[in-house]
């Protein structure tokens, strides 16, 4: 539990900085094709990592299973360590802590299209995200067929996202935040189908269709943030972004586990699927900015 705390605590730092680094990496133009290729890398491995997982675990052990899993971090750090002369004219400036905090909340504040989504985010974790990563194994193992279900399931969702990331490098919307939006509706057709304790292959193909519109929109967000935030803050407001995004997260896996004793899963999967929904009517309605925000034009 302490490895993983510090675990967690670095990939806090990681991925805001990760989102920084993109746009001093790669020309503006092509801001939207590396955050699809970065998230067609991390979708891939989700396909391809489990696969090579059981073949380690079942040939030399679950032990040296994990050992090469850490090894692959060094090769990680080894590639972002030959990346620093690509951004070795980038000015740095180093301040005070609580400077730098106010900085990006300044920026993070004063943009109603990044706070108002952050808080989106938010409850979508909380309220859908969350009941689905519970739940979504309880209703494999009781009506689907258990651990097989759930891995057809978890793996064609992966190969909708990397779909979704192959998309996101080839088109390129002008309103790309109401495409994100949009896209996080067949969230809600997966959810229904999986309460309706549906057929795999239903549940499979709608998994498939929600990993799709998620890496789309994952891609069009980053590229979003980096088009229209200062550089010298990107990393500052994407670390209020990440928080924000994530907080309610845990709460929504404690509470989905306990409120599903007490109702059952039917009621909490449905109103998950009427939540994302709702979430998503109720942004584009009320913030105009979401549904009429366009891309700056850099080439397109």
């Amino acid at each position: 539990m302490v490895l993983q705390f510090v675990f967690g605590t670095a990939q806090a730092f990681f991925q805001p900085a990760e989102t920084g680094l993109v746009p001093l990496t790669v020309s503006p133009e092509n801001l939207q094709k590396a955050n699809a290729m970065l998230g067609f890398s991390r979708n891939f491995t989700d396909v391809v990592g489990p696969a090579c997982a059981g073949i380690l675990v079942a040939t030399v052990g679950p032990g040296w299973g994990l050992v090469v899993d850490g090894v692959t971090f060094l090769v990680s750090a080894a590639f972002l360590g030959r990346m620093e002369s690509a951004v070795a004219d980038a000015t740095v400036e180093v301040r005070n802590f609580m400077a730098d905090l106010r900085e990006g909340w300044r920026e993070f504040i004063s943009r109603q299209w990044l706070w108002t989504s952050v808080i989106v985010f938010s409850l979508w974790h909380l309220l859908v995200l969350a009941p689905f990563l519970v739940l979504g194994p309880v209703v494999s193992e009781r009506a689907l067929g258990g651990a097989a279900s759930w891995a057809l399931i978890s793996a064609t969702w992966g190969l909708g996202s990397v779909c979704g990331a192959l998309l996101a490098m080839r088109f390129q919307p002008k309103r790309m935040l109401l495409w994100m939006y949009l896209l996080l509706l067949p969230e809600s057709l997966k959810l229904a189908l999986l309460a309706s304790e549906a057929s795999v292959a239903m549940i499979a193909l709608s998994a498939g269709l929600s990993g799709v519109g998620l890496s789309f929109g994952l891609a069009m967000w980053f590229t979003t943030m980096q088009e229209n935030v200062p550089s010298r803050s990107i990393s500052r407001v994407s670390s209020y972004d990440w928080m924000g995004s994530v907080l309610m997260l845990p709460v929504g896996l404690a509470l989905s586990g306990t409120l599903s004793e007490s109702v059952g899963t039917l009621p909490i999967l449905l109103g998950a699927a009427a939540a994302n929904a709702i979430l998503i009517v109720v942004a584009l309605s009320l913030v105009p900015s979401l549904r009429r925000f366009r891309r700056r034009e850099v080439g397109l």
